[in-house]
């Protein structure tokens, strides 16, 4: 896995992203503003370090953030409070992963460590492993965390664990990988 400072230009650029264009069109799981900007600042600190510009079209962007070579990517991230571990999931709505609106062929997640400004590179998958991989859970079924907690999601998700997602140990990766991993 790979960290990633934050800087305070990545967060103006996440935020003055969010403020002037609503990015909740989906239609359903749309997030609040908080959740856009913690999307939009995944996106911005991702593609700056892939070299590519990021996705600057105004509200739905068809689940494609960052495009490399043959990969489409949807980037996928949250606001934690703790490093990634090995037992954390990575979820999808499944309304997303079924939807033909959706053109991103792989996913790469990612976690905000808000109280250290670090962003946590989580891995990637393709589209196509994903789904082999995923599992389905129906809209409003309770989930457990390690700690004990108990939370819901009001819509039916998909999710895979750490272990499932290809690893990212310096950005090289996703740009050797993708030929190979996107003929799956």
């Amino acid at each position: 896995m790979l960290r990633v400072g934050v800087t305070e230009q990545h967060i103006k650029d996440a935020q003055d992203y969010v403020d002037k264009y609503n990015t909740a069109n989906r239609g359903e799981y749309d997030g609040d503003k908080f959740r856009q900007f913690i999307g939009r600042l995944g996106e911005v600190v991702i593609c700056g370090c892939l070299g590519v510009p990021t996705n600057d079209k105004q509200g739905f962007d068809n689940g494609v953030d960052a495009t490399v070579g043959t990969l489409i990517i949807d980037i996928k991230t949250k606001a934690r409070n703790y490093y990634i571990k090995p037992w954390y999931v990575w979820n999808v709505p499944l309304s997303q992963l079924e939807s033909e609106r959706y053109l991103n062929n792989t996913y790469m997640f990612a976690s905000y460590v808000q109280k250290n400004n670090i962003l946590e590179i989580a891995g990637f998958i393709t589209k196509s492993l994903y789904k082999s991989r995923a599992l389905y859970i129906p809209a409003n079924a309770y989930r457990q965390r390690s700690d004990g907690t108990k939370f819901n999601y009001p819509v039916a998700q998909t999710e895979v664990t750490q272990p499932c997602l290809f690893d990212i140990t310096n950005w090289d990766d996703v740009l050797l990988q993708q030929y190979h991993l996107i003929k799956e």
